[in-house]
């Protein structure tokens, strides 16, 4: 009796054991039980700014894109362009971000070269894919001869994502006046062309100081045309047969005389009505 009575106690305790493991057990949670913890946000950190519905991301999200120009056009002055010696001009460059990131913080840099205008100016923020016009002001060199200057976008890293060009030729001032007579060069056959006429002017850009000029074309056996500001120099610069525009730069605070001829073997032809343009003021 009084063993049955031991056995049942031992029997007890040992139930009662295995409860208070259990309950220990389940309160600690067992290795493979999800944790309440959420899981980090790995996308690009937003910070909010003071005023309310604005965003922005912040800089990390920028550091995983990528980062490209690229040279659409000339608007003004391209490159071969001929000016004289010692004259003010605005050259213009088209450029596209065509690569992912946000411009923020760019500039245009001089690199090398003639350095013929600004050494450093900011590029405005732009988007991606987005095309922007550059112009620095720029005078020509003094001496004759071939320039050409370099200019490279820079991001706020400081890298270069390419360059830009201006290329410029200045004249000696033979060169400038000679064209006035041309005489015919063993062409008998060959007449002198018709000469143009209504040679008019349109409406100038201010900001590039240049100027649209337009003519009518009397011949059909021209090389081209070209334009001479009257008492000075060829604009050296002539465009092609059938060719009835061209863009005149414009120094600021002058006006000028131009005419406009076509020209062949035989020679020049008799110059257009003449017309006054003026720049734009300088500032």
């Amino acid at each position: 009796m009084k063993r049955a009575k031991r056995n049942d106690i031992q029997l007890g305790f040992f139930i009662l054991m295995i409860v208070v493991l259990a309950c220990g057990r389940n309160n600690s949670g067992t290795p493979d039980q999800p944790s309440d913890e959420a899981p980090a946000d790995e996308s690009p950190e937003i910070v909010e700014s003071e005023e309310e519905g604005e965003s922005e991301v912040s800089v990390q999200s920028q550091e995983d894109c990528t980062d490209s120009m690229a040279f659409v056009s000339d608007v003004s002055i391209p490159d071969g362009y001929i000016i004289n010696a010692n004259e003010s001009f605005i050259k213009t460059w088209r450029i596209q971000n065509t690569g992912d990131c946000f411009w923020i913080d760019y500039s245009l840099q001089f690199e090398s070269g003639e350095p013929m205008g600004t050494m450093e100016q900011v590029i405005p923020d732009t988007p991606a894919g987005e095309e922007l016009d550059i112009s620095v002001e720029m005078t020509s060199p003094g001496g004759v001869g071939n320039f050409t200057g370099y200019w490279s976008v820079i991001d706020h890293l400081g890298n270069s994502l390419g360059r830009l060009s201006c290329v410029i030729t200045v004249p000696s001032q033979e060169d400038a006046n000679e064209g006035d007579s041309e005489e015919p060069e063993g062409g008998e056959d060959i007449s002198v062309p018709a000469a143009p006429t209504n040679f008019r002017d349109g409406i100038g850009d201010t900001e590039t100081k240049t100027m649209p000029v337009n003519w009518d074309d009397n011949s059909d056996n021209e090389d081209g045309f070209k334009i001479r500001r009257v008492g000075m120099a060829w604009l050296k610069n002539p465009t092609g047969p059938n060719e009835t525009s061209f863009t005149i730069h414009t120094p600021c605070g002058e006006a000028h005389e131009y005419h406009v001829v076509a020209f062949n073997a035989a020679g020049n032809s008799e110059p257009s009505n003449a017309i006054f343009i003026e720049g734009p003021p300088c500032d």
